[in-house]
């Protein structure tokens, strides 16, 4: 496949040309540019064109086949903290147009542009100093986290057998959120309400975001992705840890505040994402949607794998790669505060969540998890990732977390 490297860098990049016969790809296929850790390439055999790399990322164009290579290679390998990849298809659709020369330049910039680094500045170009100020507050909201109205959540979602961004099932899972959330609207009497939906490129599922609250002020996030992996072999995907547990957390959360009646100084924005498994292609999209718009973001947590208790370990493990550290101590101050807990510390690896799309954009972002990252639910990515291996306490202390962590930034009025 390699027939000559042009150039190295002075970041190590080593860029190639290749023959277009060397690849199994037909013109009517559609590509896809993506960047990925070595170690997850090295699980798995597929045909992929490489533009770019260096010693642990490269810069590769796939066909669909090659994307639901990665997402088995992330479900077979044992290195869990090699992490996932990057669909960056929007940014490198010149690639995929023509040949050229001019092409290595493009590679390299783009390969070095989503590399692991660390943001210089956040979008809303503050220095936040975290502290807690409404214990009152959350304390009396935290009784009101509902642990059999989400498992009654969880079944349902986890019932969507097939939830992947490509899917029908997919398509109305979403819609699920969507209508869970105005039956509460409804029911709650809340006014100051709005759902949207933000489209995934070539993909059927869209993204759903709720806004609570009708301020302009710079806004926190508050997600979890609602795809599953695609169905392989017509076998069941429940993904009731990867990602239900995450998607009825946020929903929970917005039920406890939408019935709380509190008006907050700044929006909080739910979103389930999409094709959060395809490569983070929903959170881009959203994450774009947000910048077009001139939405401005304060903060974000994300939820996802929030179930599986190793051992029956109560306690909560925070991740320490690509998230914003001054933001994850406050979260380990909140899990103190109002939980209890033992906070614990892991890594998760490359692009392993959709808080990696905000924390890329320059968002303070914070991804708390289920377990050590080695220790996290074996099941997942696989018919077996259903409800009984789930713990509905550990489900419950996340949501608390999230609740606390929407109080406490939001700000009641």
């Amino acid at each position: 496949m390699l027939k000559k490297c042009f150039q190295k860098t002075a970041i190590g990049l080593c860029l190639f040309a290749f023959s277009i016969h060397s690849f199994a790809f037909s013109n009517k296929e559609s590509k896809f540019i993506v960047v990925a850790p070595a170690c997850l390439l090295e699980k798995t055999h597929f045909h992929y064109e490489l533009l770019a790399q260096n010693k642990s990322y490269r810069l590769i164009s796939v066909n669909e086949a090659g994307i639901n290579k990665l997402i088995y290679s992330k479900k077979v390998t044992n290195e869990k903290s090699c992490g996932g990849f990057i669909d960056v298809t929007q940014e490198g659709q010149t690639l995929l147009r023509q040949s050229s020369k001019h092409n290595i330049k493009i590679a390299k910039e783009l390969l070095k542009q989503y590399l692991p680094h660390k943001p210089s500045k956040n979008l809303t170009g503050s220095d936040v100093k975290y502290k807690v100020n409404y214990t009152k507050e959350v304390n009396s909201l935290l009784k009101n986290i509902n642990s059999i109205e989400m498992q009654k959540n969880l079944i349902t979602l986890s019932n969507f057998h097939d939830r992947s961004a490509d899917s029908d099932l997919g398509v109305e899972a979403s819609k699920w959120v969507e209508n869970q959330i105005r039956n509460y609207v409804t029911h709650y009497s809340r006014s100051d309400i709005n759902i949207s939906f933000v489209e995934t490129g070539h993909y059927k599922q869209p993204s759903v975001i709720l806004k609570l609250g009708n301020s302009d002020q710079p806004g926190i996030i508050i997600g979890a992705h609602i795809d599953t992996i695609p169905s392989f072999e017509g076998e069941n995907v429940p993904g009731a840890d990867d990602d239900a547990s995450g998607s009825v957390i946020v929903l929970e959360i917005a039920r406890v505040l939408i019935a709380s009646g509190i008006q907050f100084q700044k929006p909080i924005y739910f979103i389930w994402y999409s094709a959060e498994e395809r490569g983070l292609v929903g959170s881009r999209y959203v994450v774009s949607h947000f910048k077009n718009k001139k939405i401005p973001v304060s903060e974000v947590i994300q939820f996802d794998l929030a179930g599986y208790s190793f051992e029956n370990d109560p306690s909560i493990w925070m991740v320490n790669d690509n998230v914003d550290t001054s933001l994850t101590d406050f979260l380990r101050t909140l899990v103190h505060t109002y939980l209890h807990l033992e906070v614990k510390e892991t890594d998760c690896g490359y692009a392993c969540s959709d808080h990696v799309s905000w924390h890329n954009a320059g968002v303070p972002a914070a991804f708390p998890f289920e377990s050590h990252f080695d220790n996290h639910n074996p099941h997942i990515h696989s018919s077996d990732d259903s409800i009984d291996y789930l713990s509905m306490s550990h489900i419950s202390n996340f949501s608390k977390l999230g609740v606390a962590f929407a109080v406490e930034l939001a700000n009641p009025k």
